[in-house]
């Protein structure tokens, strides 16, 4: 028997058709287009976690100037990606991050202080402003608790 040139016949080279390209394709885009934004949010969050790390480390130094002078001290000077206190109390932050301190409204109390951190600049923002309420417990949301 002669052989025939057929679907299966000795004249098929090796190689992928259009349709199987086209389908690996659209697969791939389907998958990019559901990771994408799941890794905008993991970014965020991660944001956030630096924040909330920065936040903490400067209250750490506020009450360590406390325990140094009996009072809180009122302004927190952010230069590039330092925070200083007064006293030469010195805590690096990620880049773009900003802390500025003030006393709550609700009380004009030397003993009690208010951190406000946010994200400035920098390709990726958190979700929101960080709060650290030294008599409120600590770390706070910004749209859940103010400094009042």
């Amino acid at each position: 028997m002669a052989p025939t040139m057929g679907r299966t016949g000795v004249g098929r080279t090796g190689g992928f058709t259009l349709v199987e390209l086209l389908v690996v394709i659209s697969v791939i885009g389907v998958l990019t287009a559901i990771a994408i934004p799941a890794l905008d949010t993991q970014r965020r969050k991660s944001v956030d976690s630096q924040m909330k790390s920065d936040l903490r480390a400067v209250a750490g130094k506020m009450e360590t100037y406390f325990d140094d002078f009996n009072s809180y001290p009122t302004t927190v000077t952010v230069s590039g990606s330092t925070a200083t206190l007064p006293g030469g109390y010195v805590t690096k932050l990620a880049t773009g991050d900003t802390v500025s301190v003030t006393t709550p409204a609700r009380t004009s109390s030397i003993n009690t202080f208010c951190l406000i951190m946010s994200r400035t600049s920098g390709s990726s923002p958190g979700t929101q402003n960080w709060v650290w309420i030294n008599d409120k417990g600590g770390l706070q949301g910004a749209g859940v608790v103010a400094c009042s």
